[in-house]
């Protein structure tokens, strides 16, 4: 049996809503989830990366996805809010590159792109990018982590926020 991740995929294997594992060569790997922008006018701009970038300050941005062809598919992930980390709501904060907010029961993440669109809003349940003028209501948390479960309990993937290094 095999731990911490589900299996090893091709990239005509990866699935929208899924995180993975990958590299750009040599030592630095990410953590990825595989979006899809509905919206978009080029099949090129069609399905994305989000990454979670733990050398860079723990940013969050979406991109194409690197030229590696090897993904580690993890096990399902959920996003943990640090609670006393609520940093505000709708009426009180500007939405910004790397902020994490929760509308509904949705975690959102505000990432940054490289293609000068400034950022785009991901719902990392669904892997969709959003019209972050739709959400309703939503709150935003400081410091939060992706975790998945294992059978000797919650394990943690990378966290961000306030109080990272």
């Amino acid at each position: 049996m095999i731990r911490g991740i589900s299996r090893v995929v091709s990239a005509d294997q990866l699935e929208v809503g899924r995180f993975y594992l990958t590299s750009f060569g040599g030592d630095e790997s990410f953590i990825i989830q595989c979006v899809e922008n509905e919206r978009a006018t080029e099949d090129r701009d069609r399905i994305l990366a989000l990454y979670f970038d733990r050398i860079n300050e723990n940013r969050l941005f979406v991109g194409g996805f690197p030229g590696t062809n090897v993904f580690a598919e993890l096990l399902p992930v959920a996003v943990r809010v640090d609670p006393p980390s609520f940093s505000g709501t709708q009426f009180s904060t500007n939405l910004r590159k790397d902020l994490l907010i929760v509308a509904g029961n949705e975690p959102i993440a505000i990432a940054g792109t490289g293609r000068g669109w400034g950022w785009a809003a991901v719902n990392m349940f669904t892997g969709k990018i959003v019209n972050a003028n739709e959400l309703g209501a939503w709150v935003s948390f400081a410091s939060w982590s992706l975790v998945y479960d294992d059978d000797e309990g919650e394990i943690e993937i990378i966290s961000f926020g306030d109080d990272q290094e």
